[in-house]
Formats: C-alpha cells, sequence, structure tokens
C-alpha cells in the first residue's frame, strides 16, 4: 500500500525527497516545456487574466451604459403608453362632467334623456378606465417619484363610483361638488402627464411631451368652460358673480396652454395646430376625422360649429355679474354643449397627434439603444474571443492532459471497475491466478502526458486502479471461498438431517405407544426445520435449492405443505383459498420455502395461544397469499424498513444471522418472481405473497376462477347432474346436493387436493355416462311417451304408503340414510353389526398414525425425495 502515498512532485521520488532535491536540468529547458510542466496554478493565471481584463475593461464601461440607457427607454414606452390611455380617460371624464353637468342643471320633468346619456358616457368611461388599470399594473410606481400622484389618482378613481350614484340621485349632492371631484381628478391625470418630459430620452422628445400637455391643459380648460356655460345658460339672465370670474378664468387658460405650446414646439408644430383648432383639413371628407362622437361631421360643418361657439362664447364672456349683461335668445344649453363639443375635439386631437409622434419617437429611441447594445455586444464578444483564443494557446497542453485524465478517470469508474467486479463475482473467474497476477495485469488506463502536476496524477491513477482490482481480487477469493464453506457446511448438514429424518421415520412405523409416538413426531419437525434452516443457507449464497419438478401443484396443498414445515404448525388455520388454481412445478418448492418462513416468523412473534390466518385468493390474473397473525405489530418506520429490504434483498452481511427468514424470503420472491410486502393489521402483521401469472397454471377445462365462487354456497337441483370440480376450495367443500336419487359413483369420493401429481381432467359425475364402461341398455319408453322399468311397481307402492321427508344436520346439511335411495322391498335388511368398545388410547393412537400418514404423504408428494436436485 506504499504506492498509494507517493508524493505528486517529482515523480518519481522516495518519501525522504524533498522538492529541493528535484533536478536542476528542468530550469535550463526551453519555455514551452517550462509551461508545459508549470504548475496548474499558473496555467490558470495565465489563462484567466486576459479574458477577465478584457471583459471587466470594456464591458464594465460600454454595456452598463448603453443597458442603462435602454432601460430608461423601455419605462419612458410603459409611461407613455399609461400617458395615452390617461388621456383617453381624461376625455371620456371631461365628457362625463358635462353631461353630469348638463343632468344637475335639468329639471326633473325633463331628466330622462340627460340622465340616459350619463349613465351611456359611465360605460364607456369605465371600458376606458378598465384599460388604464391594466397599463397601470406595468409601471413600477417608485420610479421617477410617482408614488404620490399615481397613489392619489388611484384613491379618486375608487371614489368614483359613489360620486356617480349621487349624481344620479341629484338631491343628495350639490352641482359644485360633483364638478369639483371631476377636476381634481382630471388635474392629476393632466399632472401625471406633464411627467412624460422627465423621461424622455432626447430634447426633441421632451419637447413634444411638454407640448401635448400644454394641449391636454388647454382641452381641460375648454371643456370647463363648456360645463360653466352650461350652468350659466341653465340659469337665464342671472349670472352670479362666481360663474362670470370662472368662465373668464377658463378664457386666460386656454390662452395660457396655447402659449404653453408654442413655447414647447418648433414652428411646424403650431402652424398645425392653429389649422387644426381652426377646423381647416379636419372632418370626415378628409384623411383626419374628428374623434369620438364627432367622426360624422365635415370640415363645413366643424367650420360652422367652431364659428358659432365663439359666437355663443362671446355672449356670455359679455354677460355680467347680475344680469346686467345678455345672452342671446338662441343661445341654448343643446347648442352650447354641441358646438363646444367640436372645440373640444378639435383640441383633444392636436393632443393625439403630439401623443402618438413622442411614442414613435421614444420607439424609436429605444430600438437605436437596442441596436447599440447589440454592437457594443458583439465588439466585446471579439475581444472576448480574441483573449480566449490566446488563452487557448497557453492552456492547449493542460486541456488535452486533463482531457485524457478525465477520460480514464470515467471509463476506469463507469466502464472499467465495474466490469471487472463483475466478473470477479463469478469463482472461475480467477482459476489459477492469484490476486497480484490479476492487479500486475491490468495496463494503464491514463497514459502520463508530462511532467507536470497532471502527468503526475495520471500516474497516481494508474497505481490507484491496480490496487482497487487486487483489493477486488482478493476480496472475490475471500467470498468465493466462504460461499464455498457455506455450501460445503450445509451440503453436509442436509446429508445428516435427511438421515436423521428417515431414521425417525422408521422408529414412527413400528412405534404404538402415543406417547412416544408423538415425541418422535416433535423431532421429525425440529428435523423438518433443520432441514429448512440448510435451504436458507443455501439460498443466500446464490445456490438454487429447488428439487427438479415436473407436475404442478394445488395452491391448497402448496399452502398445507409450508404449514406442514412449521413447528406451531396446530396455530395455523387455511382459510378461504380459490380453487382452480395450480402452481407451476418449477416454482413449487420455492413458494413451499417462502410460505413457510412467513408462516414460522407469523407464529414466532405472535402470542402462543392465537391463531395465524393463511388465505389465498385470485384476483385479476394474479394469486394473493396473505398471512395475519395476532401479534404485537410492527412500528411504522420498522415496517418500512423490512419492506424495503424484502424488495431489494441486501448483500450477505452479519446482520442477516438476525433477519435470516425475511432475507431468505426477498431473494426467493425475486426467483420466482412474486412480491412480498408486510403491512400492519390490527392487531398483528399482515403479510402478503403476490405471485405473478407465469408461475400459475389452471387445468384446461376450467377458466379463470371466480374469487367469489369459492364462498358461495351453490345448491344443487335434485334433478340436475354436473361433473364435481376437480379441486374444491380449501376451507369451504362443495355442498353436496340434498335428497340426490343417483346410483352410487364408480370410484370412492374423496378430495382431489390429495392427488397433487395428478393432471388429467376429473371423471364425469356417475350420473352422467362417459362411455367408457359397460352400461345397460336404457328402458325403452312406452307408447306413451313415458318411461318405465321393471321398479316402477315397488315406488308406487313406496309411496302409497308412506312420504319421504327431507331431513339433515342441524348446519344445513344434508344427512345420508343407509339404502334410503333403494327400491323398497329389493332388499332384505342385514342385522345391524355389534359395535366394538375401544379404549381411549387405542383411539388416540389410531388418530395420531392417521394424522403422520397424510402429513408424510403431503410432504412426500411436493418435495419427491428420489428426484435428482
Amino acid at each position: 500500500m506504499a504506492a498509494l502515498y507517493v508524493r505528486l512532485e517529482g515523480w518519481p521520488v522516495t518519501e525522504r525527497q524533498s522538492t529541493s532535491e528535484r533536478p536542476t536540468t528542468d530550469r535550463r529547458r526551453g519555455p514551452v516545456a517550462r509551461l508545459r510542466d508549470a504548475r496548474i496554478r499558473t496555467k490558470l493565471g495565465l489563462i484567466l487574466i486576459v479574458p477577465i481584463t478584457a471583459l471587466i475593461g470594456v464591458a464594465a464601461v460600454q454595456l452598463v451604459g448603453t443597458g442603462q440607457d435602454v432601460l430608461q427607454a423601455r419605462q419612458a414606452i410603459r409611461q407613455a403608453r399609461l400617458a395615452d390611455d390617461a388621456t383617453a380617460l381624461t376625455t371620456q371624464l371631461q365628457t362625463e362632467r358635462t353631461l353630469a353637468a348638463a343632468l344637475l342643471t335639468t329639471p326633473k320633468q325633463k331628466q330622462g334623456a340627460a340622465a340616459r346619456a350619463y349613465r351611456e358616457q359611465i360605460a364607456k368611461a369605465d371600458r376606458q378606465l378598465r384599460e388604464y388599470r391594466a397599463a397601470r399594473a406595468g409601471v413600477d410606481s417608485s420610479e421617477r417619484n410617482l408614488t404620490d400622484l399615481l397613489g392619489r389618482i388611484d384613491t379618486q378613481l375608487d371614489e368614483l363610483d359613489p360620486l356617480r350614484r349621487s349624481i344620479e340621485k341629484r338631491d343628495i349632492i350639490p352641482l359644485s361638488t360633483a364638478v369639483f371631484s371631476y377636476r381634481s381628478l382630471i388635474a392629476d391625470l393632466l399632472a401625471y402627464r406633464q411627467t412624460l418630459a422627465n423621461v424622455a430620452g432626447s430634447d426633441e422628445a421632451a419637447n413634444l411631451a411638454r407640448g401635448a400637455s400644454a394641449m391636454a391643459s388647454h382641452t381641460e380648460m375648454t371643456s370647463q368652460e363648456q360645463e360653466v356655460g352650461i350652468v350659466m345658460l341653465a340659469g337665464g339672465s342671472d349670472v352670479t358673480s362666481a360663474q362670470h370670474e370662472s368662465f373668464q378664468a377658463n378664457l386666460e387658460g386656454q390662452a395660457e396652454a396655447l402659449r404653453a405650446f408654442r413655447d414647447a414646439v418648433d414652428g411646424d408644430h403650431v402652424t398645425a395646430m392653429e389649422r387644426t383648432i381652426a377646423g381647416r383639413g379636419v372632418g370626415a371628407n378628409t384623411d383626419t376625422p374628428l374623434p369620438g362622437d364627432r367622426h360624422a361631421l365635415t370640415t363645413a360643418q366643424t367650420q360652422n360649429d367652431i364659428i358659432a361657439a365663439q359666437r355663443y362664447e362671446g355672449d356670455l364672456s359679455r354677460a355680467s355679474a347680475g344680469g346686467t349683461g345678455t345672452i342671446s335668445g338662441d343661445v341654448g344649453t343643446a347648442q352650447w354643449t354641441r358646438t363646444m363639443g367640436t372645440r373640444v375635439a378639435l383640441s383633444g386631437l392636436v393632443e393625439t397627434r403630439l401623443r402618438e409622434e413622442f411614442r414613435a419617437l421614444v420607439q424609436q429611441q429605444e430600438n437605436d439603444l437596442l441596436r447599440q447594445l447589440v454592437a457594443e455586444s458583439a465588439a466585446v464578444s471579439l475581444m472576448v474571443l480574441v483573449a480566449i483564443a490566446i488563452a487557448l494557446l497557453t492552456a492547449r497542453s493542460m486541456a488535452r492532459s486533463l482531457h485524457r485524465l478525465e477520460a480514464g478517470a470515467l471509463s476506469v469508474a463507469y466502464q472499467e471497475l465495474p466490469d471487472t467486479v463483475a466478473r470477479l463475482r463469478d469463482p472461475g473467474t480467477l482459476g489459477t491466478l492469484t490476486a497480484d497476477d490479476l492487479a500486475a495485469g491490468v495496463q494503464d488506463v491514463v497514459a502520463r502526458p508530462s511532467q507536470d502536476e497532471i502527468g503526475q496524477v495520471s500516474e497516481a491513477f494508474n497505481v490507484v486502479h491496480r490496487e482497487t482490482v487486487r483489493i477486488a481480487a482478493e476480496q472475490a477469493t475471500l467470498r468465493s471461498s466462504v460461499s464455498t464453506m457455506f455450501v460445503n457446511l450445509a451440503r453436509r448438514s442436509q446429508l445428516l438431517v435427511d438421515r436423521l429424518i428417515r431414521r425417525i421415520d422408521q422408529m414412527e412405523q413400528g412405534e404404538q405407544n402415543p406417547d412416544r409416538l408423538g415425541q418422535l413426531f416433535h423431532l421429525d419437525h425440529l428435523a423438518t426445520q433443520m432441514r429448512r434452516n440448510d435451504e436458507n443457507l443455501l439460498v443466500l449464497v446464490g445456490v438454487d435449492v429447488s428439487r427438479a419438478r415436473r407436475e404442478s401443484a394445488a395452491l391448497g396443498d402448496v399452502l398445507r405443505a409450508a404449514q406442514s414445515q412449521v413447528e406451531q404448525y396446530t396455530r395455523i388455520e387455511l382459510g378461504v383459498v380459490d380453487m382452480g388454481v395450480d402452481v407451476a412445478g418449477r416454482a413449487v418448492n420455492d413458494l413451499v420455502h417462502l410460505i413457510a418462513e412467513l408462516l414460522d416468523n407469523a407464529t414466532s412473534f405472535s402470542p402462543p395461544d392465537t391463531i395465524v390466518t393463511a388465505e389465498a385468493c385470485w384476483i385479476g390474473n394474479r394469486v394473493y397469499v396473505t398471512i395475519t397473525d395476532a401479534g404485537a405489530g410492527i412500528r411504522a418506520d420498522r415496517l418500512t424498513e423490512l419492506n424495503r429490504r424484502l424488495a431489494d434483498p441486501p448483500s450477505v452481511d452479519a446482520s442477516l444471522s438476525r433477519n435470516m427468514g425475511l432475507a431468505v424470503v426477498g431473494r426467493l420472491a425475486r426467483h420466482i418472481g412474486a412480491t412480498v410486502e408486510l403491512r400492519s393489521a390490527l392487531p398483528g402483521t399482515l403479510a402478503e405473497v403476490v405471485i405473478p401469472q407465469d408461475i400459475l397454471e389452471s387445468p384446461g377445462y376450467r377458466s379463470v376462477p371466480d374469487p367469489t365462487s369459492a364462498r358461495r354456497r351453490v345448491e344443487t337441483p335434485q334433478t340436475v347432474r354436473a361433473a364435481a370440480p376437480a379441486r374444491p376450495s380449501i376451507g369451504l367443500p362443495p355442498h353436496p346436493a340434498t335428497a340426490a336419487a343417483a346410483e352410487p359413483p364408480s370410484r370412492p369420493a374423496g378430495s382431489a387436493w390429495f392427488q397433487i401429481a395428478s393432471t388429467s381432467r376429473p371423471e364425469q359425475a356417475s350420473g352422467v355416462p362417459d362411455g367408457s364402461r359397460d352400461e345397460a341398455p336404457p328402458p325403452r319408453a312406452s307408447a306413451t311417451g313415458r318411461w318405465e322399468s321393471p321398479a316402477d311397481d315397488g315406488w308406487r307402492l313406496a309411496a302409497a304408503s308412506s312420504r319421504l321427508a327431507g331431513h339433515g344436520t342441524t348446519g344445513g346439511l344434508p344427512r345420508r340414510d343407509p339404502q334410503a335411495q333403494l327400491v323398497p322391498g329389493s332388499v332384505t335388511r342385514a342385522p345391524a353389526p355389534v359395535r366394538r368398545q375401544r379404549s381411549a388410547e387405542e383411539v388416540r393412537g389410531t388418530l395420531s398414525s392417521y394424522h403422520r400418514g397424510l402429513q408424510r404423504a403431503r410432504i412426500g408428494e411436493l418435495y419427491q425425495p428420489g428426484e435428482p436436485e
């Protein structure tokens, strides 16, 4: 093992050598050789320093800044989309405010149309509100200090529905309060529009954002003028001072908004705005129709509305407080609302054009930034590739060496060593070779590429591989020796036990004393357990202990054979066992051994005064054998561990001596393809054995049995003659036909499960002729078509003299009276024989001999000792 502890520097060296004693000729070698033999730390430094420096120097300066610009542009786009939805919502709320003012100023007897128009506008505003909230969810309110503003907007939108209900009820809220609530919400929406200038990525975009905000303010002032005019017209000549001041303030606000617009944008946008406000180049007959409900207006109609609105505006502006001014008689609420609505739509059209231009410009900026980011990333990638190429030139020798080392290590780990260990499991693999001879013949799986650390690790790995193979060979030799020793000991013990059993059989045959005969029975059971223990040892070492068997065996016989191998067999009761199921001969002995181990375990770990029940049921295409005891049970964690060991039997070690039975059960179950599972069955434990279909056989004349057929009592009518099943269900024999008038059977009736080796079909019942024996000619039919026989007269006399009454046992089974079915008068009754009284000792001896004979017959038929193993 000293080879495992060699140093990894200056290979080969002794343990007393130090790195200072390495040859000095390495220092005079060329730079390429020194680079090849340099330490891994130095090589890694040369590989990583160039690409890391390039990546940090270029990517940190270029990509980070460009990425921030892209993120800012995307945030601007999201805010612009939200601003568009906010502007659309503002337009709907302005119209809703106007209709609310009209509703509140209309007399109750005439407000039906106004109320309908108000409700319709509410529906339109709600649709736009849903779009706004969807866009609002995509904007982080923590950015650009928008938390307070967006929070106020959200709060006022939540309060919008109560305001609408109050307006519809009219008497609850005054006009001024309703108008103020709308103005406050619209003002906050316009304030959010003004924040777009802060996120614009260029001066041009910022100017467009400021211009759009100015036009939004102009639209709001125009809408407020419309609302104030409605209130003034509703009051007639009684114009209040507050109304007059509000009207004049709206006019001044419009002028201020237009001045802000002219300051924000260039001359082309100012010219386009003035043309649109004047109604030139817009209308349904042009490419630019008006938005909303004004889309059908032509250019001429639009200009007429503008002229009328200016005239109405002059009349209202000249009206002074206290009614000193005059309002044209043709100015009504409807005319004022319609004409001012056209002006509001024209102002909103200018704002919409600016918003679209702003959004397109911001989108173009984002695209430009993305292209710039891609270009810079490509440049950085090119630099990284150049750095990697330089690093690869330096690290090529090390990379190849590491690749060979990795390939060799993986080959050893996943192919060489597993294959070698698998071959060494066969005791004949070594033959006459020793472990050292086998290790010496192992070739190096990793070639030593250089004199650096990688080469030293490669050589050390080859040494480890050889040592591993040698140790595996030694372990295989040891396992083979131990297995051979176990097999020899178990075989010798088997021979001795077989001789002991034969000797006990000879003593039983000549023994007449019931007490000594019972002791011999007990010794016989102990010897049987010793033989099963020897078989367990052979199973654990991997020797097939199954005796060759050609005939199948009934499932019930398999259970009884397993029962006979258990010391406390008297505590075992066989419950319901489905009929018509045979176990293939190749699996009979293993299945008997498996079930016997489970029965032995159940009787050993349950109170001696309890019963262990074994049942077997055919379900689907499998047979389920359940063994239930009334013991103390098993903990859940312990039960899980035992089931795991049953499903995957562990390798042989010292711990198996404590749970040898379960280990044997797991290996036998795997050998025949069965599964075994332990479950809790309060009280006690339930062991379930699932027998697969491939080791099951059913007699040819029977179909797959119904699991419930063996549990159902079948009453056979007197007139029906049917063939009895060859192998009835254990635990519930077939119910005989009551009062069946039939001739005696052709052979003695008996349970078919005593005939284990028989595979022929069962004989038909005696009432159904099969043509295999000579029969008397059938009686002829009379001319009337009735069957007659010479005994008819006797039967008629018997029927005339007395009536046969059906009778049976207290349990419901029929009871047969000797000669009750004979024709009256045809047989002379013989005197009843005198019965001899036997002593209790004679009765016990007879019953013990009978029981022992049955047990020996069953075991002999299942195991067939005379056949080769």
